[in-house]
């Protein structure tokens, strides 16, 4: 039986045709959809965040960073967005005094008034959520202590590379803004880790423990006209540090002191000077601190900080020279380093190769760069750093979790894939192995006609400078010094540097042969081969041996290209002789009337009985040591030769000096302003009669009487002692050390019309002192001092110790404050950076005072195990 198929029809539906065009339609709009949202892009950055990153230990990073709350109110928020969009819509943003609105701000539970606008003048500021603030406090309220601030995007500054960069700088004494990380809250909103970087102002000055003075930049008028498009063709980049005007900082505050002002006149002139190659570069800068500065930025690769537009010096009024300050730096990532810094860039004539065209500076530089890439240098460094680098790291890197594509990769470098210890570890190695450059020098010797003489020509084969300490045949040595016989006349050579002659660097195209030497030796001595000792100037390498060729043929000098400048030599006067790169002062009475300068490489010498009576004008500077001895019987006097002189200086002496049995009298000192009495020197200002800055000294049996200066003895940024000296008779303050460590001992302080003796920021201890007639506080503490005092006696005193400013003061037994005006004993807050004081006093003996204590709110004080009372005053009442 055959079977037929059934004939019922098939029950399989048919999609209509519509159906099949809406799912097509549906996923052509979902793949668009995940390409629009970037969501393989999205996936893809968090993996790398995720595999790369160690996440997991991020997030388990506890975020106990500062809280920052602004409080803007709706109008003012929007005149911000209406900024922020301009800026977006031409590319820059372009700020005026106008751009400033009104908030409120919050930090540690206290709520200040402030003004605050849009900052940053590129897109990286403004263009994402992170939008950059600047915030001006209003009177003295401070955040952190900081008046001027910036709150941005810490990827701007390449996150914790920056915060690392200025630590570095302070730890090597160098000047940098205050820099750190916050959590910010704007209108209740949380918007996540901001970098907080403090602005140029008269606290940051005061932050990096220096004297109120002036900070100085160039004008970026003419930048903006190249920069980011080239306006105008009828500028050229390597004119433009030459042609910049010079300005100032904090315009306001420099308006109102008439010594302010003089210090900015003075401090433009020194930056016209360096526009103009007019001054030595060791004339217009600290050559410490710039070497410093140089070689820290070298090893961070932080270049942008010293684009003329960026960089700003800080006048320093006791030494009248230029401190670079650390700001903007932008750390690279890169593991070499690009620059040498003596020929840099696509800008080849900028400050920073002009710097380095001075001998001292390169000394100072080259000599930090191999200590700051030693690898023990680093290891050290980053044991101070790392524990809260990678606290900062971990709290940005979790910050990123779930972030967008672009915010993720543009932290890619700085905080995922990154290792700061490798990055230094590696640059430095490039570094060190630049300076292990064998081949310094192209050099040749030509016997002269009457075959008695050579004659060797020496160039430096490298754009940094070298030094030659002379050269050897066989057994036989001749030093550089001794040798020199160039045609052209010497660039002056102050530092001798070990006695060689130094080797400018290389210059370009036709100046390449300008630094050229030529030396003489007898023939009579020469055993081929010949051999010059150099080294790069600065190294503290042993000194290279290059082979020098003989040529038989004559050569004639006459036939090089050359140019004569001519030589200024230092004369000093006559009772002065020098023997042995030693100065001495013949022993008798002398009459100066001119100024004894001692430079850095030499030591001035005084014997017992000696007497120099200076004229009005004169001065002593010193950056040599002095090593004053005088005698019970016969001490060592300077006075003046009428009335008054203006007083010493020492400063950068690289030996301790010493001053024994020594009498200085007589001075007015430098500068008007608080001291009627100075004299003017156009900026150059000392509150101290004596003024001791970066030099270690010892005074001891010494008397220091009739002085008209605001201080008779200023200690700056030294170690020091005085021991059984007096002081008299002063207008003002007798004893002022500033950042300074220390003893005080057995001293007497009497007659004194303002402070015995006055601390900032310093670590001494005061024992066995006698204080007797002092017109306002025996001895003062302040500025974040430590100080121990015990076995002194005090009477006839508006105070007798106080203790100011987060000052921490300990007084031991055998302590009598006796007649005191106002207190025996005080503790106050008296500056708005600084916070409140500690005093701890151990069985005192107070007699006939006015009161014991007098301690402010929010201070601390002890006697023996008992906490004294406080009591609510403004300090405005007590001067």
């Amino acid at each position: 039986m055959r079977l037929k198929p059934s004939s019922k029809k098939s029950t399989k539906r048919k999609i209509p045709q519509f159906r099949i065009g809406i799912l097509c339609i549906f996923f052509a709009c979902f793949g668009i959809f995940l390409g629009w949202k970037d969501i393989p892009g999205f996936l893809k950055a968090n993996l790398v965040l995720f595999t790369e990153a160690k996440i997991f230990d991020a997030l388990m990073e506890e975020n106990n960073l500062d809280t920052i709350q602004l409080d803007i109110s709706f109008k003012n928020l929007q005149r911000i967005e209406a900024k922020r969009q301009k800026a977006i819509q031409i590319g820059r943003l372009i700020t005026s005094g106008e751009d400033l609105v009104n908030a409120e701000i919050r930090h540690n539970g206290k709520t200040s008034r402030c003004k605050i606008r849009l900052k940053g003048d590129l897109s990286d500021h403004w263009t994402g959520d992170k939008f950059s603030l600047r915030v001006e406090m209003k009177g003295d309220t401070r955040i952190r202590g900081m008046s001027r601030f910036s709150l941005q995007d810490p990827v701007t500054r390449c996150n914790t590379s920056e915060w690392m960069y200025l630590e570095n700088l302070r730890q090597e004494g160098c000047m940098a803004v205050r820099y750190d990380f916050v959590n910010l809250n704007i209108n209740g909103k949380k918007m996540g880790i901001f970098a907080i970087e403090e602005h140029f102002s008269k606290e940051m000055i005061e932050a990096n423990k220096r004297r109120e003075g002036v900070i100085v930049h160039f004008d970026d008028y003419l930048l903006w006209k190249k920069f980011p498009e080239d306006i105008a063709t009828n500028i050229d980049w390597n004119s433009i540090f030459r042609s910049a005007q010079t300005t100032v900082r904090s315009k306001k505050r420099i308006q109102a002191s008439e010594i302010l002002k003089k210090q900015k006149v003075t401090a433009f002139n020194l930056l016209r000077s360096l526009q103009k190659n007019a001054l030595p570069a060791s004339a217009i800068f600290d050559s410490e601190k710039l070497g410093r500065f140089l070689a820290i930025t070298r090893i961070w690769q932080t270049e942008r900080s010293m684009l003329y537009a960026d960089i700003n010096f800080y006048f320093n009024p006791v030494t009248c020279l230029l401190e670079p300050i650390g700001f903007d730096g932008n750390p690279g990532q890169e593991e070499t380093s690009p620059y040498c810094y003596f020929s840099w860039g696509d800008i080849k004539d900028n400050w920073v190769n002009y710097a380095l065209s001075d001998p001292k500076i390169t000394y100072s530089y080259i000599k930090f760069l191999h200590q700051f890439t030693d690898p023990s240098y680093i290891e050290n460094l980053f044991t101070k750093l790392s524990s809260r680098e990678t606290k900062y790291r971990n709290l940005l890197k979790s910050e990123l979790l779930l972030k967008s594509p672009s915010t993720i990769w543009k932290n890619y470098s700085s905080i995922i894939n990154y290792n700061p210890k490798n990055i230094i570890n590696n640059r430095a190695a490039t570094i060190l192995e630049e300076l292990s450059e064998e081949v310094l020098i192209k050099g040749y010797a030509r016997i002269n006609e009457n075959n008695t003489t050579i004659e060797i020509s020496i160039s430096n084969t490298t754009t940094q400078p070298v030094e030659i300490i002379g050269f050897t045949s066989g057994n036989f040595s001749w030093d550089a010094k001794k040798t020199i016989n160039d045609y052209r006349e010497e660039k002056n050579q102050e530092d001798d540097f070990n006695g060689s002659i130094q080797i400018y660097g290389q210059g370009n195209g036709f100046k390449q042969s300008e630094s050229d030497k030529i030396f003489v030796i007898e023939k009579k001595h020469l055993e081929e081969p010949l051999y010059a000792n150099v080294r790069f100037l600065g190294s503290p390498n042993p000194y290279l041996k290059i082979l020098i060729p003989i040529d038989e043929s004559n050569f004639k000098p006459k036939y090089l290209p050359y140019y004569k400048k001519g030589i200024q030599n230092l004369t000093h006067p006559n009772f002065i002789i020098e023997k042995n790169n030693t100065l001495y002062v013949k022993t008798g009475s002398h009459f100066c009337k001119t100024n004894i300068f001692v430079p850095r490489n030499k030591a001035l010498y005084l014997s017992p009985g000696t007497q120099i009576h200076f004229d009005q004008n004169s001065t002593l500077i010193s950056e040599g040591t002095l090593r004053f001895h005088g005698s019970k019987e016969n001490p060592i006097v300077l006075t003046s030769n009428h009335e008054s002189w203006a007083g010493m200086l020492l400063a950068f002496a690289n030996k301790k000096s010493i001053l024994e049995n020594v009498i200085i009298e007589n001075i007015n000192g430098i500068g008007k302003g608080p001291n009627p009495f100075g004299l003017e020197r156009n900026g150059w200002f000392m509150t101290g009669g004596v003024t001791i800055y970066n030099s270690n000294i010892v005074i001891s049996n010494s008397i220091f009487k009739n002085f008209k200066t605001e201080d008779a003895l200023n200690i700056i940024s030294s170690n020091f002692t005085l021991d059984h000296c007096t002081f008299s008779l002063t207008s003002s303050d007798a004893f002022d050390g500033d950042f300074v460590e220390g003893n005080i001992r057995n001293c007497t302080f009497f007659d004194i019309d303002g402070d015995g003796i006055d601390f900032s920021g310093s670590i001494v201890k005061v024992n066995g002192v006698n204080f007797s007639g002092i017109a306002d506080k025996a001895i003062s503490v302040g500025e974040n001092s430590h100080v121990k005092i015990n076995n002194c006696e005090i009477e006839n005193v508006s105070f007798g110790v106080v203790s100011k400013d987060h000052s921490k003061t300990e007084v031991y037994d055998k302590i009598t404050v006796r007649n005191a005006k106002v207190s025996a004993f005080a503790a106050y807050q008296k500056k708005p950076l600084f916070g409140p004081a500690y005093l701890k006093v151990e069985n005192p003996l107070i007699i006939d005072c006015k009161r014991k204590y007098l301690i402010q709110h929010g201070s601390t004080a002890f006697e023996n195990t008992h906490k004294i009372g406080t009591e609510k005053f403004s300090t405005d009442s007590l001067y």
